[in-house]
């Protein structure tokens, strides 16, 4: 009588699928040995016994711009506060009660405090017409006392940028593509044949008969 349970257990499954699993198990183990040695014939330096010393790096250089260009100032003039005097109206200032050398592409801008006394005084155009001899005179209804003078800002000549040679330590193994192969799924598909032979006896005459039934 055919019995597959009986048959399927004579085949060894064990050395079946055991094979194929070691053979992947083999395969990512050399992948794996693979690239431990390439990282360590490639990355780093070996003394002559194979030891690993250090890391390879890579350097880079390049200028780095450590102080920045500073282009070159002409001598100029400006307005300077005195004494603040009282009284003053901002709003009457900035309107343009005042006279500096007589030129009316000269623009100035009042600042007055709560007692209106003037603490600064600011050249918002025409500031390249004063001169060491210029003279601000107020022309207001309100205020007195006031007294401002030119003072004159040295000119500099221009300052060239610094740049100093940089360099840039990169481990090399950071720039070059590591081989990896990682097995991360495994499909086993077998193929089993299976023979079974039995008798019957199926003579109705005293003599036996063989029958020979094969399955697959």
């Amino acid at each position: 009588m055919f019995n597959p349970a009986q048959e399927m257990s004579s085949i060894a499954f064990d050395k079946i699928l055991g094979g194929a699993l070691n053979a992947v198990v083999g395969a990512q183990n050399n992948a794996s040995m693979t690239t431990v040695n390439f990282i360590k014939s490639v990355g780093f330096e070996n003394d002559q016994h194979g030891n690993v010393i250090k890391p390879v790096y890579v350097d880079f250089k390049y200028p780095k711009e450590v102080s920045p260009y500073i282009p070159a100032r002409p001598e100029s003039y400006y307005l300077t506060v005195e004494s603040g005097g009282e009284g003053y109206d901002q709003e009457e200032l900035n309107a343009g009660a005042y006279d500096v050398d007589g030129k009316k592409d000269v623009v100035l801008s009042f600042v007055v405090n709560t007692e209106g006394a003037i603490t600064a005084v600011n050249v918002t155009e025409g500031a390249d017409t004063l001169t060491a001899n210029s003279t601000v005179n107020l022309k207001t209804e309100t205020g007195s006392g006031a007294t401002i003078t030119v003072s004159k800002r040295e000119g500099t000549s221009a300052v060239p940028a610094v740049f100093e040679d940089m360099t840039l330590q990169v481990p090399l193994l950071t720039i070059v593509p590591i081989p990896f192969i990682r097995v991360a799924t495994t499909d086993i598909e077998m193929n089993v044949k299976i023979n079974s032979i039995y008798n019957t006896d199926t003579s109705t005459d005293g003599h036996a008969r063989i029958c020979v039934v094969c399955f697959r």
